[in-house]
């Protein structure tokens, strides 16, 4: 009896509940209704978040600098691709010595190779000491490289 008397209640409080209502002054209904005295669109709060520097093209000084970088990796993959000339020809001598100088040789190429492909990630702050450490390792591999070959 106690159950039927909790359900009779809820259905009838629950029917008044889903009543449709046709009263034009429905929550959703003011919610479209356009705002008095506001004759302009409102921007998206998108527009407002972007900071200004960045929505600029990048300035010359970092334009010029990216270049630069790309020069430097263009000229370096060259080196690269003459050091592996090298090795190849040095893997195809007859002598036992320059095959083992050889497997050496590329795992350090390979290393280089590795950095190099960093290249792109560089920051203009650190480029300086990157790109003398990479030319300094450069010109260690190309000597050791002719050093095998004698």
């Amino acid at each position: 009896m106690r159950k039927l008397a909790i359900a009779l209640t809820t259905a009838l409080l629950g029917a008044g509940a889903c009543k449709e209502t046709t009263d034009s002054t429905r929550p959703e209904d003011k919610m479209t209704k356009p705002i008095e005295g506001i004759t302009e669109p409102v921007p998206k709060p998108m527009d407002h978040d972007v900071p200004s520097t960045a929505k600029e093209e990048p300035s010359t000084a970092e334009q010029e600098f990216v270049q630069t970088r790309d020069q430097y990796a263009a000229r370096t993959r060259a080196r690269l691709e003459k050091i592996d000339d090298k090795l190849a020809e040095l893997r195809q001598s007859a002598d036992v010595r320059a095959k083992q100088a050889a497997a050496e040789l590329r795992t350090r190429r390979d290393q280089l190779a590795r950095r190099l492909d960093t290249v792109g990630m560089q920051a203009k702050r650190g480029w300086d000491q990157f790109e003398t450490d990479l030319s300094r390792t450069f010109g260690e591999l190309e000597r050791d490289i002719d050093s095998a070959f004698k």
